[in-house]
């Protein structure tokens, strides 16, 4: 160390922060970083509910080439059809360093990969599926992970990190069993996530913004913790008010830039929560995947173009995030942050609690004050009976 040039120093002056990492996460995922440098690796966990398009989304961020998509979704819904594939487990997608899928089950010892075509690759995630159905909540394989074969993938640039995204279930189950194993694996995969990224369209915005749709405190976290959480639509330019929003912009002002989506996009959270309070326009990312975005893409008409523009400057951003967020100083900062983030999440909790109380106090007295009125009505009528009946008594002839 005392040898080195000052200039030498500083180059190196984080490669303890790798290290500890490094050997911090072997501990819990061996498998996955025994091949790799960790510094190398980014991990990315995707959440949302079925047939948003999170597939898509995966599959375009990994580096799947557009001509390829319905080759590689094929292979992946194993001759299922659309929305019929989704799984209650953990599915964790990567690149293969080969013109091979590889699929295991993550907690098989063995290491030994097994080379597998489209066909073959088919089968094995076909028998995968027919056993969680048959096994119900008795499934208890808690990931699986799928390598995409070499071949469908665009070519590697200079800045190429190893990208897993894990694809997370929707903690919703049919019993409690799976709904306590889907949970605990949530959780586990979140925490360990350098970005999460919670999925939804434009026309359901509520399934992220209203905290009862997102049913773990971990992912209520999105809002107090902008650095790690970023919030992706998957259908934003063919839905019919924002593509009108869109032209509007484009004939008012020559252009569309990003702040004025983020911005739109804020407003439309404000109708649905009057109370909402947090600006996270930085964290929302309108693209548009699939078939719908597919036919925008093709579609020649100059008047999409500056969809095509805006929608492109989105990804790149979003490429750029997951780029830089395996890097050692964002990854000692999330560490830093906890504290910071619980703590806000904690006062949010409790200031929501306090206005549940505060309504429930209200809604007891008012209980209170509706009874005692009906206790005074009460006595009002029984005085009136027994007047009445006093009445009847002098009448009567003995």
């Amino acid at each position: 160390m005392n040898n080195l040039t000052w200039p030498e120093v500083y180059q190196h002056r984080f490669e303890w922060a790798k290290s500890a990492h490094s050997k911090f996460m072997l501990k819990f995922d061996n498998d996955l970083y025994s091949t790799r440098e960790i510094k190398d690796q980014i991990f990315v966990a995707v959440y949302g509910a079925s047939q948003v398009g999170k597939t898509s989304l995966i599959l375009e961020l990994i580096g799947v080439l557009p001509e390829h998509y319905s080759t590689v979704q094929n292979v992946l819904r194993a001759d299922r059809d659309y929305g019929r594939s989704a799984t209650a487990t953990v599915v964790r997608y990567r690149a293969s360093n080969d013109n091979y899928w590889h699929i295991h089950d993550v907690s098989e010892s063995s290491n030994d990969k097994i080379n597998l075509n489209n066909n073959q690759a088919k089968k094995v995630l076909a028998k995968i599926r027919s056993d969680m159905e048959v096994m119900g909540g008795q499934y208890n394989i808690e990931e699986i992970d799928i390598s995409i074969p070499e071949e469908y993938l665009s070519k590697k640039s200079d800045r190429y990190k190893d990208i897993v995204i894990r694809d997370l279930p929707g903690v919703k189950a049919e019993n409690n069993n799976e709904r306590e194993f889907v949970t605990k694996a949530i959780k586990d995969k979140i925490e360990k996530a350098d970005l999460v990224l919670l999925v939804t369209t434009i026309d359901n915005i509520g399934l992220v913004v209203q905290p009862e749709n997102l049913e773990l405190d971990e992912l209520q976290k999105w809002r107090v913790n902008p650095q790690r959480f970023k919030i992706v639509f998957t259908k934003f330019y063919s839905d019919d008010s924002s593509l009108r929003l869109c032209n509007q912009l484009h004939e008012q002002e020559g252009s569309i830039n990003k702040d004025d989506i983020r911005t739109h996009i804020q407003e439309q959270i404000y109708t649905l929560d009057n109370d909402w309070k947090w600006d996270v326009k930085s964290q929302l990312y309108a693209l548009e995947v699939g078939d719908s975005w597919y036919k925008l893409a093709t579609d020649p008409s100059e008047k999409l173009q500056p969809l095509k523009s805006i929608r492109k400057d989105f990804f790149d951003e979003l490429n750029d995030v997951i780029y830089s967020a395996s890097n050692p100083i964002i990854r000692l900062c999330h560490g830093y942050q906890i504290g910071k983030i619980s703590k806000n999440f904690k006062s949010e909790k409790n200031q929501e609690t306090n206005i549940d109380l505060s309504r429930i106090e209200k809604e007891i007295k008012d209980i209170d004050n509706e009874i005692k009125d009906s206790n005074i009505n009460i006595n009002k009528h029984q005085i009136s009976i027994n007047g009445e009946k006093e009445d009847l008594n002098n009448h009567i002839v003995y």
